[in-house]
């Protein structure tokens, strides 16, 4: 925007803020325009203003600007009239990304009304992949916000009656690694716990539940053989001693859940080597853990491939993570 001029007329100003708009790609009429007629309260204004501000300096620079010339310098969108705010954003228009980044929070919003407490997919996806404690969508980001519902999709239980049940061919799948492998019933119990609320019955949840499901059954068992295969390799000691200090002296893995193995199999591997090279080592073997190593470090590590340039901790989660 250009400089403020006092005592300047509505239509040089509306004039101006037009050659801004096209000058400044940032912001489109269109997007204005669905801002002001999707949304019928003051409250949900206010909501889009405050989120604008807080996400696009440029944008609330120009707020600022606006306010001080036409709002009597007050920038606090509460303390403006609805018509005002309508008129502010016809002016202005939207970041570019506003718009969807507002669609995916009144999402999320509708998934809180219908799911409510500690345990629900929003409120387990934040406490594991966001900030502690919080649970608000406007916090985040629009990739954050699009994972998240993604995963709660995926995920979410099915009702009686739903029109996208889980097909047949997974049902299947799931029962009959139950029937066949102990330690995989005991962890598709342990996952239904965790994010099916309880519900056993693979015949009531969706498909990405169940593919999750059996993707968790199958690294339980991988994750016990890994056990017996360290301790043969000569870390038994580690390994009871580990049990003795945080596994009420049980020695089974298979009794043990997969989180605690997976901590087991991170404290007996990091005895013998460091992560990265466990990772590279891995890679010869696997081919495929190679992409999504790389997938990993694009979704949680800034696009950076290389496994020097990020801490132990950060490789360990991903090996933890994708199942190695």
């Amino acid at each position: 925007m250009g400089a403020r001029v006092a005592g300047r007329g509505r239509k040089s100003f509306d004039n101006n803020m037009e050659e801004g708009a096209r000058a400044r790609p940032y912001y489109s009429r269109s997007s204005a325009s669905q801002g002001q007629h999707a949304r019928d309260g003051e409250d949900d204004i206010v909501g889009l203003i405050k989120s604008a501000q807080r996400r696009d300096k440029e944008w609330a620079t120009a707020w600022a600007e606006y306010c001080e010339e036409f709002g009597g310098g007050t920038q606090d969108p509460n303390r403006h009239s609805t018509g005002f705010l309508c008129r502010a954003l016809k002016d202005l228009g939207l970041p570019a990304s506003e718009g969807n980044l507002e669609r995916l929070i009144q999402r999320v919003k509708q998934y809180q009304r219908r799911s409510t407490g500690d345990d629900s997919l929003w409120n387990l996806y934040c406490s594991e992949h966001g900030t502690e404690n919080v649970f608000d969508p406007a916090q985040y980001p629009e990739t954050f916000l699009k994972k998240a519902m993604q995963h709660i999709q995926e995920n979410e239980v099915t009702t009686v009656g739903s029109s996208q049940p889980a097909s047949d061919s997974l049902i299947a799948e799931v029962k009959t690694l139950q029937k066949a492998n102990s330690i995989a019933n005991d962890a598709w119990m342990e996952f239904c716990e965790l994010k099916g609320r309880s519900v056993l019955d693979p015949s009531r949840h969706t498909s990405g539940f169940l593919r999750s499901g059996l993707k968790f059954a199958r690294k339980a068992i991988s994750l016990v053989d890994a056990i017996k295969q360290l301790s043969r390799d000569g870390q038994r000691e580690m390994w009871v001693a580990y049990c003795d200090d945080r596994g009420d002296a049980v020695y089974d893995p298979a009794l043990h859940t997969s989180e605690f193995l997976e901590g087991a199999v991170e404290h007996l591997m990091g005895s013998s080597e460091d992560a990265c090279s466990r990772l590279q080592m891995l890679q010869k073997k696997n081919s495929s853990l190679s992409e999504e190593w790389r997938s990993f470090c694009d979704n949680h590590g800034n696009g950076i491939y290389d496994p020097t340039r990020h801490s132990d901790q950060f490789v360990r989660r991903a090996l933890r993570e994708l199942g190695y």
